[in-house]
């Protein structure tokens, strides 16, 4: 990375305190003006004295860096990244001292940056400060300034990040960019390497955000990791399309779980006159792994339960987000993760959103919903599931819709497509939590008339909060109507929690619905093994 090294001197570091830590490795250092060492998640550089210096050059950190302080007096100090050195500016006049770099973790040298490995959920994380810039003005621009890769001009300018991959498989790729107000366009890749070959890649046109230092998520493909030595990570640019290219400020890896296309063919309906297709292109443009902003072609994606748990029981999760957004970590995901540790197979429900229909909002996600129960049962046998105990749990919106798919399973929504379509949609039971539209909250006197109740609605679990709108009361109506049709219905309505929770702790009693579900579930005998 040290492009400039025999423009340095090396001199003998020396123990500052008992407490310091000598470098790993000699610290290139300009002209003899003092000593650098580290001490804890700091560096601190000894002044020669009289040595009258108007500035130092040190070489760049593998680290986000926090304040510089010139001591004793605690004065701070501007500085400036390059390519290869951060430039550190000296009061005039100073001719002794510490210039103390607060650094975030122990500082790493450039000369041995540090492997990424795999993150507690799974996922790997590559931030601006762990990568290797390659290019004339390519750099990273530590905090707290800005803590990104900047000064990206160049086609051939890239970035690169050492990976110690121990979990191989398919995943995600999510690139955290900015890029200036009508300097867009650029064409650019996120690449795996094997000993400097690509081995993957994923490329995408770099959005205007408005200004570089404006950061969005985007998911902008899929890329598959091997177990093999020598992979490394890498953002490129292909085809420049204005002066710059873009900022990163990260980039992850997320698990790609399989996923199944809902429908063979285009969805029912699709494309619908009310929904502008320039529209649509824009909100799937935001997906991220955690908020899916724009669904045309609906998916399940499966999350097997180990089978040493597994009790073949199975669920369609319907995350949340009013019909036009869907919060697929905390409502979709999360909720996957939960079920498998309670033997529960799961299968997240990508349902089209924003809405579309005129006929009702909740049509078309009706319909993938269906489809989707369909799915599971098709594919019973070769997910190792119960095509009698199939379930469908959902969050607010997606609380709704399981609802609906309990209450108008016998109806027809759309025209049989293949064989799948020929088998049941009838959930064998649902957990609609704290779900939206079902009454009172939606304007109607009572139940919506959607809500169209009859002996042969699945057993239910509903919980939900008094402070959330009318929802509790909404629920307490869904409770006597299916009372008076002799179907089995647990409901808790706690006292305060709001919305939006999802399987997330809080303060709130509201926070321990699961603990409360799987009691339910055990006591339905969906925990026990077939």
């Amino acid at each position: 990375m040290i492009t400039t090294m025999k423009h340095f001197l090396f001199t003998t570091l020396v123990t500052l305190a008992t407490t310091s830590a000598l470098l790993a490795d000699p610290f290139p250092i300009q002209k003899d003006w003092g000593t650098l060492a580290t001490e804890g998640e700091s560096l601190r550089i000894t002044l020669k004295n009289g040595s009258d210096l108007k500035s130092i050059d040190i070489p760049r950190l593998f680290n986000p860096i926090g304040p510089v302080t010139l001591e004793p007096g605690g004065k701070e100090l501007k500085f400036k990244p390059g390519t290869t050195t951060w430039n550190i500016a000296l009061p005039p006049d100073t001719s002794s001292g510490t210039v103390k770099v607060v650094t975030h973790g122990k500082p790493n040298l450039p000369s041995n940056p540090p492997a990424v490995g795999i993150d507690k959920d799974g996922s790997y994380q590559f931030p601006a400060h762990l990568a290797t810039t390659h290019g004339e003005m390519l750099r990273y621009e530590p905090q707290p300034h800005k803590n990104t890769i900047g000064y990206w001009v160049n086609e051939n300018d890239h970035a690169d990040w050492q990976l110690n991959v121990k979990t191989p498989g398919r995943f995600h790729v999510e690139i955290l960019q900015g890029c200036g107000t009508n300097q867009g366009g650029s064409l650019a890749a996120v690449s795996l390497l094997k000993n400097g070959e690509i081995t993957d890649n994923v490329e995408f046109t770099v959005q205007d955000t408005g200004h570089f230092q404006n950061f969005i998520w985007r998911r902008i493909g899929t890329v598959a990791l091997t177990g093999a030595k020598g992979q490394s990570l890498r953002v490129h640019a292909l085809k420049k399309a204005n002066k710059a290219v873009m900022d990163v400020r990260k980039i992850r890896l997320v698990p790609a779980p399989a996923r199944l296309a809902v429908w063979p063919g285009k969805a029912p309906g699709e494309p619908f006159a009310s929904m502008d297709a320039d529209e649509l292109k824009a909100k799937v443009a935001m997906n991220v792994s955690h908020r899916v902003f724009g669904v045309e072609n609906p998916t399940i994606t499966l999350y097997k339960a180990d089978k040493a748990k597994a009790n073949g029981t199975a669920v369609v999760v319907c995350p949340g987000g009013a019909y036009n957004v869907l919060a697929l970590a905390k409502e979709g995901t999360e909720i996957a993760h939960w079920f498998n540790s309670i033997g529960v197979t799961a299968a997240v429900l990508e349902y089209r959103v924003p809405r579309r229909s005129r006929d009702g909002f909740h049509l078309p996600p009706l319909q993938d919903a269906q489809r989707a129960i369909r799915l599971m049962r098709q594919n019973a046998a070769q997910w190792d599931i119960d095509p009698d105990r199939i379930g469908v749990l959902g969050f607010s919106a997606g609380g709704h819709l399981t609802v609906m798919t309990a209450t108008h399973w016998n109806e027809q929504t759309y025209k049989p497509v293949d064989k799948a379509d020929q088998l049941s949609a009838r959930p064998d039971f649902i957990l609609p939590i704290y779900p939206a539209y079902l009454g009172l909250d939606a304007g109607h006197k009572g139940l919506s008339p959607l809500v169209t109740l009859s002996e042969k609605t699945p057993p239910t679990f509903v919980a939900v909060t008094w402070d959330d709108k009318m929802r509790g009361a909404d629920a307490a109506l869904l409770l006597n109507a299916l009372k008076k049709n002799k179907v089995p219905m647990e409901l808790h309505v706690f006292a305060e929690g709001g919305h939006g929770y999802g399987l997330r702790p809080g303060p709130d009693q509201a926070t321990t619905w699961p603990a409360l579900a799987e009691v339910w579930l055990r006591n339905q005998g969906l925990l026990k093994k077939d």
